[in-house]
């Protein structure tokens, strides 16, 4: 009922309310409105997200990929999930670059681009491999002091509001632009499977 009269007051009622990006809350302009909000408003039970993000074709779901779908996942599937993202702690405190993976939790299950997940997965993306020079510049460190010490395996978790997270990454690599194209992949295919 509740998102039923949200989708009918638009996107920018959703973006207020969750935080939530306008532009990609507004890839739901795309759909035929008078169909596809109706049938978005019906509840997806926490069962069928991993077959529904499982089931669209919108491209890639790694690889720096994982923030966009966080995102998209949130706005379309788990509305009331928390975006989370677990990060190689060097690297962070040192730059402030994410390196690591995204995705939504909710009632302590996890959802990313392939689908449900674990903490355990998502924190092993953002241990490094040791070997990987280009990760100790990143982190601030000397080659000698990230071999050294477990800096490479070193994550934290964090929770995060889309919209900082995608303030964070910036247009590097059109985030912003994929999550709304994946929201749009979401939310079709949520509108076939009714």
């Amino acid at each position: 009922m509740v998102y039923g009269i949200l989708g009918a007051m638009g996107a920018g009622v959703l973006w207020w309310l969750y935080g939530i990006p306008k532009d990609v809350m507004d890839a739901q302009d795309r759909l035929n409105p008078a169909e596809g909000i109706e049938k978005l408003s019906r509840k997806i039970k926490p069962d069928d997200i991993a077959d529904v993000i499982r089931g669209v074709d919108c491209g890639d779901r790694m690889g720096g990929e994982c923030f966009a779908w966080a995102v998209a996942i949130q706005a379309v599937l788990l509305p009331k999930g928390k975006i989370i993202v677990a990060l190689n702690a060097p690297i962070w405190k040192h730059s402030k670059e994410m390196v690591g993976h995204a995705a939504v939790r909710y009632r302590g299950r996890y959802w990313d681009g392939e689908g449900e997940t674990d903490l355990d997965r998502i924190e092993g993306w953002a241990s490094l491999d040791p070997d990987d020079v280009d990760y100790a510049k990143r982190s601030g460190m000397t080659v000698q002091e990230w071999n050294d010490s477990d800096a490479f395996s070193e994550t934290e978790v964090y929770e995060i509001r889309a919209a900082e997270l995608l303030e964070h990454l910036g247009d590097r690599g059109g985030h912003r632009k994929r999550a709304a194209d994946i929201a749009l992949c979401l939310q079709q295919a949520v509108i076939e499977s009714r």
